[in-house]
């Protein structure tokens, strides 16, 4: 099993993170083992080679974690995701914490918070986006439905409570 080979094939379909891609092999060649019936090899022994593999796909530019995390920002602000869930997404991939508050710099906590709370609300079909926004059980689920996705309760509320588009 070639792992550069897999690593390249994987690069070139998706963006990926460093760790992530650390991952991804390793679990390539846990299958890989399990299909031949062989062991495992021991972490230490594959873990320089897929260092190797990583710096050299840095190297060439197929694996940039700032580049990553930056559209990751952008893309899940444009389907309606909070800081919180964005941040806990980045994590999930393996960002280091430097590389998630650059991310996030970039991005207008307040303005872009509240786009995304109404983007989320309408996909939802949440407060005035949905049926009847004075009922106030409608509201409650609302309210908590978007609390839920990560948005704070003072825009969560405001986004309950805006009036529906005419």
């Amino acid at each position: 099993m070639d792992l550069y080979q897999a690593a390249l094939s994987y690069v070139a379909r998706y963006a990926t993170s460093r760790e992530n891609l650390r991952r991804i092999l390793w679990r390539r060649i846990c299958r890989h083992a399990a299909r031949t019936g062989t062991d495992a090899p021991e972490p230490e022994s594959v873990d320089a080679e897929i260092d190797r593999i990583l710096e050299r796909l840095q190297a060439m530019g197929a694996v940039d974690d700032a580049a990553y995390a930056a559209t990751q920002v952008r893309t899940l602000r444009n389907r309606g995701r909070s800081a919180r869930a964005i941040r806990s997404r980045l994590q999930a991939k393996g960002l280091d914490a430097q590389a998630i508050d650059t991310a996030m710099a970039s991005d207008q906590p307040d303005s872009e918070e509240r786009a995304a709370a109404h983007r989320y609300a309408r996909r939802r079909r949440l407060g005035p986006y949905g049926g009847d926004s004075q009922d106030t059980e409608r509201r409650r689920r609302a309210l908590a439905a978007l609390c839920r996705a990560g948005f704070s309760y003072s825009v969560a509320q405001e986004v309950v409570d805006t009036l529906p588009d005419s």
